[in-house]
């Protein structure tokens, strides 16, 4: 038996003995001892009531333990990095498929990599314990598993003590394990946990045979007053839960699963979650990773399954629920930077792990570890908190207060877009994790009707709307992409992150709307332009002009300023131009009959020339702007709402969120596989 399964069978509390198999068939151990798993005085729990669905912001979480340690450098490849290529001889990954930032993913990971590519996979790198002395299987998996940063009850878990916080009436369904025994990351002093398996369609109860039925409701008809005191009442009302569990669960355990065990539960997540029982959090374990000797075929091995088994549950989970879903992987540490003499890799500290799900902010959080500057035991150095990710998580998907779960407030990570159900109502970051390089550090936003807010690449998501009650208008990013500004039609200012407040009109005359808003280039105000010309001032912007009062042919629909800020344009519908300031007028299509209305305009980098573009995707470059390429000949299936231009090229983003890139800025995702249920308004980026 490998040290990898003793630890996990001394961190967990088994679900049944397998010799007791009337506790199994009797007090149905799949529920029964998910309230002895509580592993507090008081372990009784409340019957099984009917399964709850969830609530309308109510996101679900499923945690997949990489059990044995993986390593990380095997997964997440610093494929450029010499000193990878020293410390890894035997053990290297040579054709890692590549992704950003000079990083490449396990070539086993081709699903995931498709994933990564939509913006759908955030790596966190550099995490681990930031306090690590004990680098054993038992020690660093319990301090995984307990999460706590400060006193927490003794024997609970992190997820555990995030069910006790639920409150209200307990089905048994919000905590699930996958699997026979409850992981002590399940466990808390209260909250119930449900284990199941794909092989569980034994389950008494499970079962249609007309001899088990009648069986069935005999023994659910012990519930109530026995005679036999309260333990009496409480075995036998706990039989009749367990039955009740089991038929709830019967339908999911039905149908073929998968190869692969890790494959098959995370199918039968998916099942679980598409049945709407209330579950909040799903746990699955997986491995061994405990690669010590001939490490390249078994993780390879594991590589793979973990690529399917991804993919499958994505595949069986149900289009409704993929923006209310999070996987999060984590193992109990890296591997040590250099390989050692078996051709295999010692336990370490410091990795990464990853989020998986429509909702997270894509792409590489953290820098990923100096392979140069290792400890003095020749582990990876930690820069970021395991905790850090568990308080984000707890903050930002399941909506609890991480200070009470554990035990001390965390520096929140921008490590979502959005909160359960496409919602973008999520405060400040506390910290920006910049990116693992300089062609990394670049992103882009793309702003909802209502002022929902999705983060690609480097651009956090630092705060939106989900208030169905204003609408908004125009995104604009600080330079830095550590904060922006949403404007609403009604001339309202938001600011996020380190964009400061300056001002907004909040009423504006009849037939009247703010259009856009453009920073200044010292980020101390910004410009309002709206429909009829009109431009407002804020902060430190000065007033060069506008259109107010003159005879327009088409509403002005877009202004933005000239990289001196002493200036700006603005662009009608119809294609007509305005200059003012130092803004030098390079040519229009006003008089020109299009096949769409311009909705935009991005001058060059120089202040030499400026692009507009067309809702029809429609390019048209003047002065020094350079033509690189439009969709004005394509069939699109939603108009272009906005652009942003780079340099030597430009970006639109359509009305479902997909992106056109005519850059030089690496495409950082869309949401053109899944369109939100609004049209998306505009877009923003930045580059440093």
């Amino acid at each position: 038996m490998s040290e990898t399964t003793n630890t996990l069978r001394a961190l967990s509390i088994p679900a049944t003995d397998p010799d007791q198999v009337s506790r199994r068939r009797f007090l149905q151990g799949a529920l029964a001892t998910g309230g002895l798993a509580t592993a507090g005085t008081n372990f009784l729990f409340d019957q099984a009531a009917d399964a709850a669905p969830l609530g309308a912001a109510e996101g679900v979480l499923v945690v997949v333990l990489m059990a044995g340690g993986n390593d990380t450098l095997s997964t997440v490849v610093p494929m450029n990095d010499g000193h990878y290529h020293a410390l890894r001889n035997r053990t290297r990954i040579d054709n890692p498929l590549p992704i950003t930032g000079g990083m490449g993913l396990h070539p086993n990971l081709p699903l995931l990599r498709d994933r990564f590519d939509q913006g759908k996979v955030a790596v966190v790198q550099g995490i681990g314990q930031t306090d690590a002395t004990d680098l054993s299987h038992f020690s660093s998996t319990a301090t995984w598993m307990r999460g706590a940063g400060g006193s927490v009850p003794a024997g609970t878990g992190w997820l555990g003590r995030y069910l006790d916080g639920l409150g209200g009436s307990r089905t048994g369904f919000e905590g699930m394990q996958l699997g026979s025994s409850i992981p002590l990351h399940m466990v808390g002093s209260l909250a119930p946990v449900t284990a199941l398996t794909p092989n569980d369609s034994d389950l008494f109860g499970a079962r249609s045979e007309r001899w088990e039925r009648s069986l069935q409701n005999a023994v659910s008809a012990y519930g109530g007053a026995t005679g036999l005191g309260p333990w009496g009442d409480y075995l036998a009302d706990t039989g009749g839960a367990g039955i009740d569990a089991a038929r709830t669960v019967a339908p999911l355990l039905g149908g073929a699963f998968p190869d692969g065990e890790l494959a098959s539960e995370m199918t039968l997540a998916a099942r679980v979650i598409n049945a709407d029982l209330g579950a909040r959090v799903i746990s699955v374990s997986f491995g061994d990773f405990d690669t010590h000797d001939d490490q390249t075929g078994e993780h390879d091995q594991r590589m793979a399954e973990f690529d399917t088994a991804i993919d499958s549950f994505f595949r069986e989970l149900q289009g409704r629920f993929h923006d209310r879903v999070t996987v999060m992987t984590f193992s109990e540490f890296g591997r040590r930077g250099k390989e050692n003499d078996s051709r295999g890799t010692d336990h370490g500290n410091g990795g990464s792990l990853m989020l998986i799900g429509d909702s997270v902010s894509g792409g590489l959080h953290g820098d990923h570890p100096n392979l140069g500057d290792l400890d003095s035991r020749g582990n990876l150095k930690t820069s970021i908190d395991f905790r850090q990710v568990y308080g984000t998580v707890l903050e930002r998907w399941l909506d609890a207060d991480p200070g009470q779960v554990l035990g001390r407030d965390y520096a929140m990570l921008p490590l979502f877009t959005s909160t359960p159900g496409g919602c973008t109502n999520m405060p400040p970051s506390q910290v920006m994790i910049g990116a693992a390089s300089p062609s990394a550090n670049s992103g882009y936003w793309m702003l909802g009707q209502q002022g929902q807010v999705h983060g690609f690449g480097a651009g956090a998501v630092y705060g939106g709307s989900c208030v169905q009650t204003w609408e908004a208008a125009d995104i604009e990013p600080r330079t830095a992409g550590d904060g922006y500004w949403i404007l609403s039609a009604d001339g309202n200012v938001y600011s996020y992150g380190a964009a400061g407040y300056h001002g907004g009109t909040g009423t504006l005359p009849a037939g009247e709307q703010a259009e856009s808003i453009s920073a200044t280039p010292s980020q101390g105000g910004y410009w309002i332009c709206t429909n009829r010309g009109r431009v407002l001032t804020f902060g430190d912007a000065g007033h060069f002009g506008d259109m107010a009062g003159l005879p327009l042919q088409a509403p002005v629909i877009d202004s933005i300023a000239t990289p001196t800020g002493l200036g700006y344009y603005m662009v009608a519908e119809d294609g007509g131009v305005f200059s003012f300031g130092d803004a030098r007028f390079y040519g229009s299509m006003g008089g020109v009959r299009l096949n769409g209305k311009v909705l935009g305009l991005a001058p060059t980098p120089g202040n030499k020339g400026y692009w507009l573009v067309a809702e029809d995707g429609g390019i048209f470059a003047f002065g020094s702007a350079k033509f690189r390429g439009s969709m004005g000949s394509v069939q699109l299936n939603r108009p272009v709402r906005g652009m942003v231009a780079f340099g030597k090229g430009y970006l639109l983003v359509a009305e479902d969120g997909g992106i056109f890139n005519f850059s030089e800025l690496s495409f950082h995702g869309s949401l053109g596989a899944s369109p939100p249920p609004y049209p998306i308004v505009s877009v923003a980026g930045f580059k440093k």
